[in-house]
C-alpha cells in the first residue's frame, strides 16, 4: 500500500444520507491500481439486510472515468472475497449503493473492496440476470416493481373521482396502490367516507398564505390542492430504483390559482435480499419543500395535516389494527410522539386469518422529530403532524426536508423486529472509507 486516506460516513437504513462534510485526498492513482475499502461498523444495533449508500472519493471517481468498465464490489471474508451486488448512483457527487445482506451482529465489522480488478466470472456474477428494481411509465402512472412484482404506483396524471362524486376530489401526485410481497393491496383510493384520502399523500390543512387560508387537504372546500407538476428522473438497478417528481401546492383563493409551495418527492424502493422471495418491501419517500414565491406559508397549530396514509377499504372494526412504537392503540396513541406506527388489517376476500400491513417510520432528522401522529379513531388512516406542537412556517429561501421509511409486510405486526428496524434508523451504521493503491 503506497498511500491511503481514511474518511468516515454514516449510512442510514433505507434512504441513506451522508452526515458531515469531509475533504477527500487530492492525489489520484492509476485506474488499474485504485481501489476503495469500505468498513461498515454495525455499532450497538444488530443489522439485517441494511441498505448502504456512500459518496465516492474524488480519487476513485477520477480512476473510474479513466476506466469505466468492470468495477466490482466484493466482501472480504477472511482469505476469500465474495462478489456483492452494488449500484452506482448518478448523483453529484456519485454514490455507491449496496445491501448489507443477512444479519450483522451488534459491534461487528464487515469489509468490502471496490475495484476494477476482477476475474471474468466475478464480473459476470456482479451483473447477474436479475431484474432488480424497475419502473414502468405507463399512461400517466409510474409503477415500481421488484423482480417483476409490483411494489407501488404513483399517479402523474389527474385521476377523476368515482361517478357521482364532486369533481373537486380528483387529484394527482399520490401513491396508490401499495402492494405487499404476497400481492395484497394495503392502501385505498377515494374511500366513500373521506374521498380526499388517497393512498400516501402529503398535504397541509390549516395554513395562512398572503392573507388567505388555503386548505390543501380538504379538496371539497376548494381553497387549495396538491398536483403533480413534473417527472424529474427515474432510477432502475439491481439494488434500488424509483423516481423524483415535482408537486405544486396551489392556493385557489385567487383567480387561476397561485402556487404557494414547490415540492419534490424522491421515492426509492430497495431490493434487500439476493433471492426472489422477499419477506417485506422497503421504500422511502423524501419530501423537499420550498416556497414558490417570496411569500411564506404559515402553519398554525392544528391537530392534523402532513404526510398521511389511508389503509385498505375493508380495514374497519375488528379487521384493522393500529399500533405505535410505544405499544399504544389508535385511541391511546393519538398525538403521541413516536418513531413508528404500524397500520394493518385483514386481507379483503380472505376467509382465513390472512393479514397484511405497513409500518411507517419518521426520520430522526425530521422537523420536530418524532412528530406527533394523528391516529383516526374509526378510519384506517394516520398522519405525521408537526403542527400539533405549535405554530411554524415554511420561509422563502429555506428548504423543508422530511423523510419517511416504509416497510410493507404480509402477516401481522412483528413488534420486536419492527422496533429493531426503528433502532437501525435512529442509529445508522458508520462506514469508514479508505482509498488505497
Amino acid at each position: 500500500m503506497n498511500s491511503s486516506q481514511k474518511f468516515s460516513y454514516h449510512a442510514m437504513l433505507f434512504f441513506s444520507s451522508i452526515i458531515g462534510v469531509l475533504v477527500f485526498a487530492s492525489h489520484t492513482f492509476s485506474a488499474s491500481e485504485t481501489q476503495v475499502v469500505f468498513t461498515v461498523h454495525a455499532g450497538d444495533v444488530a443489522r439485517i439486510d441494511t441498505p448502504i449508500v456512500v459518496e465516492l472519493p474524488k480519487a476513485l471517481i477520477h480512476a473510474m472515468n479513466a476506466s469505466p468498465e468492470g468495477w466490482t464490489l466484493k466482501e472480504m471474508m477472511g482469505d476469500e472475497q465474495r462478489v456483492t451486488t452494488s449500484q452506482l448512483l448518478a448523483s453529484e457527487p456519485p454514490q455507491l449503493a449496496w445491501v448489507l445482506n443477512g444479519e450483522t451482529a451488534a459491534q461487528a465489522k464487515r469489509r468490502f473492496v471496490y475495484s476494477n480488478i476482477a476475474t471474468s466470472a466475478e464480473k459476470k456474477s456482479a451483473h447477474a440476470d436479475d431484474e432488480g428494481i424497475t419502473v414502468l411509465d405507463d399512461n400517466g402512472q409510474l409503477e415500481i416493481r421488484c423482480n417483476s412484482k409490483p411494489v407501488l404506483q404513483y399517479h402523474m396524471a389527474h385521476v377523476a373521482p368515482p361517478a357521482g362524486a364532486d369533481a373537486k376530489y380528483g387529484r394527482s401526485g399520490y401513491i396508490h396502490p401499495v402492494w405487499t410481497p404476497g400481492g395484497a393491496i394495503v392502501t385505498d383510493e377515494f374511500p366513500p367516507d373521506h374521498l380526499h384520502q388517497d393512498g400516501i399523500f402529503l398535504a397541509y390543512t390549516k395554513t395562512a398564505f398572503e392573507g388567505r387560508q388555503p386548505n390543501f387537504w380538504d379538496l371539497l372546500g376548494g381553497t387549495g390542492f396538491v398536483r403533480h407538476a413534473e417527472k424529474l428522473t427515474v432510477i432502475e438497478g439491481p439494488v434500488c430504483g424509483g423516481f423524483r417528481v415535482r408537486h405544486e401546492h396551489v392556493d385557489n383563493g385567487v383567480e387561476g390559482g397561485k402556487v404557494a409551495l414547490d415540492e419534490e418527492w424522491d421515492v426509492r424502493v430497495w431490493k434487500t435480499t439476493d433471492d426472489h422471495s422477499l419477506p417485506v418491501f422497503r421504500f422511502d419517500i423524501t419530501s423537499s419543500i420550498r416556497c414558490a414565491s417570496e411569500s411564506p406559508l404559515e402553519l398554525p397549530t392544528y391537530h392534523y395535516g402532513g404526510m398521511a396514509i389511508r389503509g385498505a377499504r375493508n380495514w374497519v372494526m375488528d379487521d384493522v389494527a393500529m399500533v405505535t412504537a410505544a405499544g399504544q392503540n389508535r385511541i391511546d396513541g393519538n398525538h403521541a410522539r413516536v418513531p413508528w406506527v404500524d397500520l394493518s388489517g385483514k386481507i379483503a376476500g380472505n376467509d382465513s386469518s390472512g393479514w397484511a400491513g405497513m409500518s411507517i417510520f419518521t426520520d430522526p432528522q425530521n422537523f420536530r422529530f418524532p412528530e406527533p401522529v394523528r391516529l383516526h379513531p374509526t378510519m384506517p388512516y394516520f398522519v405525521y403532524t408537526p403542527s400539533v406542537l405549535g405554530d411554524w412556517s415554511i420561509e422563502p429561501g429555506t428548504m423543508h426536508v422530511s423523510r419517511y421509511h416504509y416497510l410493507v409486510h404480509d402477516g401481522k405486526l412483528n413488534f420486536t423486529e419492527t422496533n429493531r428496524i426503528g433502532e437501525e434508523i435512529a442509529h445508522p451504521p458508520q462506514v469508514d472509507v479508505a482509498v488505497v493503491q
